[in-house]
């Protein structure tokens, strides 16, 4: 009965430790791009994710996590509004859309100086890997 007991404890105990990780690292991820914690992981405010603002702001009044400062193939520089730099690298299936522009655009219509929200995940060396870059308005 008691080895019983304590398999019932270490398995609650491991199941709370995977969840707290997760929680966790979810947070992380939010917060190396600038933002809070409670923050909205989209950047588009409470628009659907992957919906279009009809308002043409891509970035839904936010902001959008910084300011690109240098272009790279595949990757660009992105000034965090926290002022810190941060290299972005796009997936080859990125999705990129500018307000005011197409649908869709290409990798060449991003420009220094373009405010731009990210969706995608931090990498283990502090860059971030975008599948998707919002030109703010």
């Amino acid at each position: 009965m008691k080895s019983v007991f304590i398999l019932i404890l270490l398995i609650v105990i491991a199941a709370s430790a995977f969840v707290g990780y997760k929680v966790y690292h979810r947070l992380q991820v939010r917060h190396s791009l600038g933002r809070s914690a409670g923050g909205q992981s989209s950047g588009l405010g409470n628009k659907q994710e992957g919906t279009v603002p009809q308002s043409g702001d891509l970035c839904g009044g936010t902001g959008g996590n910084g300011e690109i400062v240098s272009l790279e193939n595949n990757a660009f520089t992105l000034k965090l509004n926290n002022g810190n730099n941060r290299t972005i690298h796009l997936t080859t299936q990125a999705t990129i859309k500018i307000s005011g522009g197409s649908s869709s655009a290409s990798e060449s219509d991003l420009k220094v100086g373009d405010r731009v929200t990210l969706m995608g995940g931090s990498n283990p060396d502090g860059s971030f890997t975008a599948n998707g870059v919002y030109v703010c308005k």
